[in-house]
C-alpha cells in the first residue's frame, strides 16, 4: 500500500526555511573561514626604514645580508637585483625575496644579483 505524499504548505514552508537557515550557516562559515591573520604588506609601511613590524630574526636576517638602506657603490642598487620586488603601485617600497621587510630602490647588500 503506498503511502499518501504530504504536499502541504506547512510541508513547503518548513522545508524552505530549513534550506535557508543552512545557506546562511554555511555563508557564515566561510566568511568566517578567510579573516584573523593579516600579512605584513610593503605599502602598509610609512617608511622603508621602519621595521617595528619585523621581529628580531627578520631583522637579524637583513643585517646577516649587510643590507643597507643606500648602497655604497653606485653600480649596484636594489632596483637592479634580480632579488628585489619593485614596489606596488602606490607604495613607497619594494620588497626582497631573501629577507622580510621594506626594501629602499637604492639599498643594496652583499647578496646582489644583476637582472638578466
Amino acid at each position: 500500500m503506498m503511502e499518501k505524499e504530504h504536499h502541504s504548505r506547512r510541508a513547503f514552508l518548513k522545508g524552505t526555511f530549513s534550506s535557508g537557515m543552512l545557506l546562511f550557516a554555511g555563508g557564515l562559515l566561510a566568511a568566517g573561514c578567510g579573516g584573523g591573520k593579516k600579512e605584513t604588506k610593503e605599502e602598509d609601511v610609512a617608511s622603508c626604514q621602519d621595521y617595528s613590524k619585523l621581529g628580531s630574526e627578520d631583522i637579524a636576517a637583513r643585517k646577516k645580508l649587510g643590507y643597507t638602506d643606500t648602497s655604497p657603490d653606485p653600480e649596484k642598487f636594489c632596483k637592479l637585483c634580480n632579488l628585489y620586488k619593485p614596489a606596488k603601485e602606490g607604495a613607497k617600497c619594494g620588497g626582497c625575496l631573501l629577507f622580510k621587510g621594506p626594501v629602499e630602490a637604492e639599498g643594496s647588500c652583499t647578496y646582489w644579483a644583476p637582472q638578466t
